[in-house]
């Protein structure tokens, strides 16, 4: 009688009977989802320049476009966050702050993302070199790097007006992820508010050429 021709058909049904008995429930993945948001300090001013300000899409550097938040914790190592999370892309939601900002801030006679069929005189482009935060040397702090181009549009050429980079760091009080947000909005809040007056300056500047027979 061959006994192992019996047993494996055996074997297999106490184990489909034992695997009824096990819960493969797993617990559910917990994860947090956080938006970067600038706050105005600072009162409206009236507008001045019958400029259109077209507002490009934000483009982020490879390694932090993704929507988990970017630890920096080496020399060279950085590590993406699966359980803490931004809600939308980080593209989407800087630009949407930075078109917040400059519409509240009201140095043009409008501001437009490029989907708008409305002719733009300025054209806005920005890219957003770092986004993270710093764990290397045991004092953790939010880094954010951004570069903008204003170009003009009303000519051919489109020359560029004005550039610069902007770069922030932020000491966070608090190793937790929500603390790493909130500091990389009093950064964005910072950047955006020396953009503005940037902006400002190069508006009348432009204006004031304008004027002139």
């Amino acid at each position: 009688m061959n006994i192992i021709r019996y047993a494996a058909p055996l074997l297999g049904c106490l184990l489909l009977v034992a695997g009824g008995c096990v819960n493969l429930k797993k617990p559910a993945v917990e994860k947090r989802y956080y938006r970067i948001e600038a706050v105005r300090s600072v009162s409206q001013n009236a507008s001045f320049s019958p400029a259109v300000l077209k507002v490009r899409r934000l483009r982020v550097s490879p390694g932090y476009d993704g929507k988990g938040l970017v630890y920096k914790t080496g020399a060279s190592a950085y590590e993406s966050d699966f359980y803490n999370a931004y809600f939308i892309p980080p593209s989407d939601m800087l630009t949407q702050e930075l078109m917040d900002w400059l519409g509240a801030a009201r140095i043009f006679a409008h501001v437009v993302d490029p989907a708008s069929l409305v002719r733009s005189d300025l054209a806005l482009e920005g890219v957003v070199n770092a986004l993270y935060g710093d764990y290397v040397d045991g004092a953790p702090k939010a880094v954010l790097k951004m570069q903008f181009l204003l170009l003009d549009e009303s000519t051919p050429e489109r020359p560029i007006l004005f550039a610069k980079d902007y770069n922030r760091e932020k000491e966070l009080y608090a190793d937790t992820p929500a603390r790493l947000i909130s500091a990389q909005s009093e950064n964005l809040a910072s950047i955006l508010s020396e953009l503005e007056t940037d902006l400002r300056e190069v508006a009348a500047k432009r204006q004031d050429q304008r004027n002139q027979p």
